[in-house]
């Protein structure tokens, strides 16, 4: 029996709790909270400290205190581990302040099996949990029992899942818990997102309408960037951006709290250590956080932050999301962020509360990066925010389901397939589809149905499901899709341990070799099986590991618009000087790039030819544009080309002795038989056996987590890699291969974007110069070939030599 009359008394119970604590409801949260009583489901975009908690919390809980259920009646999902011990805190005041009867819990792949059982045996009335553990929840043979209770799903973050295979997996499982609770609604919570209509539907399901509410915060962003005071005809500093480390510091009041933000875990090494040696005295104040520190290490650091014992946190996307880490005073940004949603995810971070006025500091790492962070600061001011694009349907991930979906009762094809029709993704899968699917599921498909290890669903009178204890044991142990390289643990003789590090980086270190690491010098003592043994050295070593995925894209919007800023006269503050000069230079020594046209340099120094094009397009799809123009320039006369790239354009280097200009035409760009260009231009087999690794992991054809031991990486590669040669060689055309090539192309080349960049070409046309002296925009290219030679000089040395040889030729 509730003590509230309805659900409108038991939101304005909360409500007056609120007002309690001295908060006041917006007009967001109301909206939300009456969104949810109105038995609507869709997606809240918020800022960042605006109370989005609480906004898609209050009604779902007040829908639970109105029409009391037994057993859970509200699921919070959050993308992180280390989110969801401070979220059922959130979830729990209210509940206590107001002596309500009931429990909030959370439950994550750390939990304990203790934790676990108890749940299982006391359901709790609200529960926290990831994509990963409310999928593996959704296994057990009285699933239908327990989710039939759910009311409401929350889904926190959104946007940081919807571009990913985990994403996918939750709209997967959310269609089954439909079908188990019919009435339940869902929300999910963003702070940034470009199509709210798409991402919304992605969210709630095909067969079900969305409401878009959007906080009209009046929360003011104000965007700063450390300037030169003379701008540089040849604008690269580079090395990470630490040549500022003095401004930066100097900037920095470590009496309040400040997260200084890199876009690479070994960037954030660097910049960590290099803080400590300029400031040993603020040792006891700083943090380091990323996603391979360990865990206790982090939850250190998050606590320092909210007592302010930690007031300086050097940090990667690990704090991007809504980690309770109290009142930010101040957010630097190192290097470009890459992207608007970025950005104002982590100028969010600062002033973490309504009407509170978001500032960070952008640190250009090079010249023209202070280019991009005008752009950003322009985009942000049109409120233009770039689209998450999901997962295009991923058959591994379908395969992991149906797997998920024998265990227990089992399933019917047909029920399932209707199920699985709901969800946005897979809105268009055919029957033909669906099946070849399940045979993998069932038996590995055509190729493998004679091998035992790969029968794992058995049909019974049209009921497929998992018969065997060790093969659900088993599946349940595998269940998710974040695929990551093989990790090696690095410890200290007493046992202490610092984190990870990727296997590829310390197989290549010798005992008694330095690296950096949590911003010491370490010495590699011995490495035995998955531990790397280490002590502190007093080496001095710039030689940080190197995390896979370090890469941060360059995206579409963010392209065109400094494609496009090149060619705008704007004068205001600093930042707009610096940018006149830049383009002044560029105009003297070669030419500003036309928005729509191609930009072509070339230069000849010595015997060396260079070329120099700039699509604007990001470093993968610039990396393929040069590797299909070298490879068609081939064609016409057999040579050697490097190829080089950044965000901005691409570099062919050769030796050839022929006029490289002349040889450009049309024809060249045509963007027809993209596809076939890039399998002669690159092992197209190799990069996708590499890429059908995750594949065959997520869809449970390899297994790396078996009970007392986990396969490693070279393992894994083995047995993947001959999978794919059998496939290749015996069912060619099976969805798991196509799956992969699919990925590599959509991903390692971003072949939808490269062909926009080529049929540019040829609408607009090209503008060809030839060069005396390296242009603003060159420059940087060349350096990254420089980077590649092996030479007992510095990198910041050889760029000076060369700067200072070339203003004295000019």
């Amino acid at each position: 029996m509730s003590r509230y009359a309805s659900a409108q008394d038991a939101l304005a119970a909360l409500e007056d709790w609120m007002r309690g604590n001295g908060w006041h409801p917006l007009p967001h949260q109301v909206e939300a909270w009456e969104a949810r009583l109105n038995e609507e489901s869709g997606l809240l975009l918020s800022p960042t400290g605006s109370g989005k908690t609480y906004a898609a919390y209050f009604g779902a809980l007040a829908q639970r205190l109105a029409a009391p259920v037994d057993g859970t009646s509200v699921l919070y999902v959050t993308p992180l581990r280390a989110l969801s011990r401070d979220i059922a805190l959130a979830l729990q005041a209210p509940i206590d302040a107001l002596d309500l009867p009931l429990t909030v819990a959370h439950r994550t792949g750390d939990s304990t099996a203790a934790e676990r059982r108890r749940m299982r045996t006391h359901p709790p009335d609200v529960l926290v949990t990831t994509p990963e553990s409310i999928a593996l929840l959704a296994t057990y043979d009285d699933a239908p029992l327990r989710f039939a209770s759910i009311q409401t799903i929350l889904v926190d973050e959104w946007h940081a899942l919807l571009d990913s295979k985990r994403g996918t997996l939750l709209e997967l499982t959310l269609s089954r818990i439909r079908a188990w609770a019919p009435k339940m609604k869902t929300w999910g919570l963003s702070a940034t997102l470009g199509d709210a209509p798409d991402a919304a539907k992605h969210l709630v399901g095909t067969h079900a309408p969305a409401r878009i509410i959007r906080a009209a915060m009046d929360r003011e962003i104000v965007i700063d960037a450390i300037v030169p005071e003379q701008a540089d005809a040849h604008p690269w500093k580079g090395h990470l951006g630490l040549h500022l480390l003095h401004d930066v510091l100097a900037l920095i009041d470590i009496a309040s709290t400040t997260i200084v933000f890199t876009n690479t875990r070994s960037q954030a090494e660097r910049w960590y250590a290099a803080i400590l040696e300029q400031r040993p005295e603020w040792f006891e104040w700083i943090g380091l956080h990323h996603g391979s520190i360990d865990p206790e290490e982090r939850d250190r650091v998050e606590s320092g932050m909210r007592d302010g014992h930690v007031r300086l946190v050097v940090a990667t996307a690990s704090l991007d999301l809504g980690i309770d880490v109290g009142a930010i005073e101040s957010v630097i940004q190192i290097g470009s962020p890459r992207s608007v949603a970025r950005l104002l995810q982590r100028a969010g971070r600062a002033g973490h509360r309504p009407g509170a006025t978001c500032r960070v500091l952008c640190v250009p790492t090079h010249g023209i990066e202070l280019m991009e962070i005008d752009c950003l600061r322009e985009a942000v001011r049109s409120h233009h925010v770039e689209p998450v694009t999901a997962p295009r349907e991923p058959m591994d991930v379908l395969v992991q389901h149906l797997v998920s979906c024998g265990l227990g009762s089992g399933f019917e094809a047909t029920t399932v397939f209707r199920q699985v029709r709901t969800t946005h993704t897979y809105r268009a899968l055919t029957r033909d589809q669906f099946d070849e699917a399940l045979a993998f599921a069932a038996s590995g498909g055509r190729t493998l149905q004679h091998y035992d290890q790969f029968q794992r669903l058995e049909v019974e009178d049209g009921v497929y499901r998992i018969v065997s204890r060790k093969m659900a044991a088993q599946h349940r142990m595998n269940i998710g899709t974040i695929d990551s390289a093989s990790a090696v643990r690095v410890r200290f003789a007493n046992g202490k341990t610092l984190g990870t590090v990727e296997e590829g980086f310390i197989a290549k270190l010798r005992p008694g070799e330095a690296f950096l690491y949590h911003g010491a010098a370490l010495t590699l003592s011995r490495l035995e099986g998955d531990v790397a043994y280490v002590r502190k050295s007093s080496q001095r070593t710039d030689n940080a590991p190197r995390w896979a995925g370090g890469l941060l894209p360059f995206s579409k919007p963010l392209g065109d618009a400094v494609r496009t800023r090149w060619t705008q006269t704007r004068t205001g503050d600093a930042l707009d000087a610096h940018v006149e000069a830049l383009r002044g230079f560029q105009a003297d020594v070669s030419m500003l790039p036309d928005p729509n046209r191609l930009l072509i340099e070339y230069l000849r120094e010595r015997d060396q030819h260079w070329l120099f094009l700039y699509p604007f397009e990001g470093f993968i799809t610039n990396e393929a544009f040069g590797t299909l123009l070298a490879t068609r320039l081939s064609r016409q006369e057999r040579g050697t080309y490097s190829v080089t790239a950044n965000e901005y354009g691409v570099a062919l280097l050769t030796g050839l002795d022929t006029p490289l200009l002349d040889r450009l035409s049309a024809d060249l760009f045509r963007p027809d038989a993209l596809k076939e260009d890039v399998r002669e231009a690159c092992n197209l087999t190799e990069l996708s056996k590499r890429r059908f690794r995750s594949i065959a992991r997520v869809s449970g054809l390899v297994v790396q987590n078996q009970p007392g031991r986990t396969r490693k990486g070279r393992q894994l590669q083995a047995s993947t890699s001959l999978l794919y040669d059998v496939f290749a060689s015996y069912d060619p055309d099976n969805l798991l291969l196509a799956q992969a090539e699919r990925e590599v192309l959509e991903t390692h080349f971003d072949l939808a974007r490269l062909r926009r960049a080529f049929e540019r070409v040829t609408q607009h046309g090209m503008d060809p110069v030839t060069l005396r002296r390296p242009s603003p925009l060159a420059f940087p290219l060349m350096i990254e070939l420089v980077r590649a030679h092996v030479s007992n000089e510095s990198l910041q040395d050889q760029v000076e030599r060369m700067k200072a040889a070339w203003t004295t030729a000019s």
